[in-house]
C-alpha cells in the first residue's frame, strides 16, 4: 500500500516538473498558444454575431480575434465575406488574400476572392490566376462512405472554378471586340472552360446554356445544340435556351424545328408577363411561320402539326370536355412541364 502511495507521489512530481520544465522553456510557446485560444474565442464569438446579423459587432470580434492570431485564415475569410455585403471589395479582397497563404485549402475563400476580383473589381486576370490555383489544388480526401466525400466535394468546387474562368474569358472576350484574333482566342478558352466544367458538374442549367452560347459564338453549331438541348431538359421553363436555339435553327434553314422552339419562347415570355419582349418574340415567330409557310409542302405541315397538338393534348388528357365545354385538366401544368422539356431536335443530335 505505501508502494503505491509513494508511486502515486513521483507522478505527480514528475508532471509537476515538467509543467514548470515546459513553463521555464517554452514560455514564448506558452503565450502563443494562449493568444491562439483567445482569438479562437473572439472568432468563435464573432460566428455568433454573424448568425444574429450583427455584422458591425462580427467585425469588431474578428479584429479582436486577428490582432492576437493574424493568421487565422477563418477570421480573414469571414472578414471577407462581411466586407463583400458592405460592398467594401477592396478591402475584402486585401483579406482575402491575408488568409489563403496555402493553396490547397480554403477553396471557398479562394472561389469568392475570384468572383470579387472578376464580377465587382473587373481584375479579370487576377481572378483567373485565383480559379487556377483552385483546379491545380490538391486537398487532402478523406472519404467516408455514406458520411463524406471529400473527392465528390472537391470536383463540384473545381467544376464551379472552371464554370467561372469560362465567365472571366468571356467577359475578356468582349473587352478585345475590336481585336478578331484575340477575341477569338479568349472565346476558344471560355469555351473550353465551359465544357471542363460540364464534365464535373451534371444538371446545371447555366453551365449547359453558357457552353452552348459559348459554341454558338465561335460557329461551333453542333456543340451549341447539344448545350441548348441539354439546358432545356434541366430547366425548361427558361426562355433563352428556346430562343437561342431557335435563332441557331432558323440560320441553319431549319426553319420548322426553330418554329417549334420560337413558340415554347412566346408562351414562356406570354407567362413572365414582359409585353415588350413578348411582342418582338411574336414578330419573330410569325417571320418563322412565313418561312415555314414558304418551303414546299409549308402550309400542310403546319395544319397537320396544329392538328397533332389538339389531339395529343386530348389524348395526354390535357384537355377535357364537360358538358360540351373545353376545359383544362388539374394534368395541364405537367403535361406542358414535359412538352416544354422535350427538344425539337432530338432526333437528329
Amino acid at each position: 500500500m505505501k508502494l503505491k502511495k509513494v508511486f502515486g507521489f513521483l507522478i505527480k512530481i514528475l508532471i509537476l516538473a515538467l509543467i514548470i520544465y515546459g513553463i521555464v522553456f517554452y514560455w514564448d510557446n506558452c503565450k502563443d498558444w494562449a493568444k491562439r485560444a483567445k482569438a479562437v474565442y473572439f472568432v468563435m464569438q464573432g460566428d455568433a454575431a454573424m448568425d444574429r446579423e450583427d455584422l458591425v459587432g462580427a467585425i469588431e470580434l474578428y479584429k479582436k480575434g486577428l490582432a492576437l492570431y493574424p493568421d487565422y485564415t477563418t477570421a480573414r475569410c469571414n472578414l471577407g465575406n462581411i466586407f463583400v455585403m458592405y460592398e467594401d471589395y477592396e478591402s475584402a479582397v486585401e483579406n482575402y488574400k491575408k488568409g489563403l497563404n496555402d493553396p490547397d485549402r480554403n477553396i471557398a475563400c479562394r472561389m469568392n476572392l475570384g468572383i470579387v476580383l472578376s464580377e465587382k473589381l473587373l481584375q479579370y486576370d487576377e481572378a483567373i490566376d485565383e480559379y487556377e490555383k483552385i483546379v491545380k489544388a490538391e486537398p487532402a480526401k478523406l472519404n467516408i462512405p455514406y458520411v463524406n466525400d471529400d473527392y465528390a466535394n472537391f470536383n463540384q468546387n473545381k467544376g464551379i472554378a472552371y464554370y467561372n474562368m469560362g465567365i472571366a474569358y468571356h467577359y475578356k472576350s468582349i473587352l478585345v471586340s475590336d481585336n478578331r484574333a484575340l477575341c477569338n482566342s479568349y472565346a476558344e478558352k471560355s469555351a473550353q472552360m465551359y465544357e471542363e466544367a460540364r464534365n464535373l458538374i451534371d444538371n446545371d442549367y447555366n453551365i449547359a446554356y453558357n457552353y452552348a452560347l459559348a459554341n454558338q459564338i465561335l460557329g461551333n453549331n453542333l456543340k451549341a445544340k447539344e448545350g441548348y438541348c441539354e439546358a432545356i431538359k434541366i430547366s425548361p421553363m427558361q426562355y433563352e435556351a428556346h430562343y437561342n436555339l431557335a435563332l441557331l435553327l432558323a440560320e441553319e434553314r431549319n426553319y420548322k424545328a426553330a418554329l417549334e422552339e420560337m413558340e415554347k419562347t412566346s408562351l414562356l415570355m406570354d407567362y413572365v408577363g414582359n409585353i415588350a419582349i413578348s411582342k418582338y418574340i411574336f414578330r419573330l415567330y410569325s417571320e418563322l411561320t412565313k418561312k415555314v409557310m414558304q418551303t414546299k409542302g409549308g402550309k400542310e405541315y403546319l395544319l397537320e402539326q396544329a392538328n397533332k397538338k389538339a389531339q395529343k393534348a386530348k389524348d395526354d388528357g390535357e384537355i377535357i370536355y364537360k358538358k360540351g365545354k373545353i376545359s383544362v385538366s388539374d394534368k395541364s401544368d405537367e403535361i406542358m412541364y414535359k412538352n416544354f422539356q422535350t427538344c425539337a431536335i432530338d432526333d437528329i443530335i
